[in-house]
């Protein structure tokens, strides 16, 4: 098996923040991994999918609104 992270079929995700938002953004992961057990990059796939899943349904709504 390669050490090439691209040859294993791994893909990275990265945002660029300043040092404040970094630190906080951080900080705050880390306590939901505390309370929660959970892995940053499961958290942030069910973030991602709440906030996808969300706007999903508002969008729906305002289309039966227009409709």
């Amino acid at each position: 098996m390669s050490k090439i992270p691209k040859e294993n079929g791994w893909k990275y995700f990265a945002i660029n923040l300043n040092d404040k938002d970094h630190a906080d953004l951080t900080e705050q992961l880390e306590n939901i991994c505390l309370a929660t057990g959970l892995t940053k990059r499961r958290v942030i796939q069910i973030l991602i999918k709440d906030k996808y899943e969300h706007i999903k349904r508002l969008k729906a709504g305002v289309q039966k609104d227009i409709l």
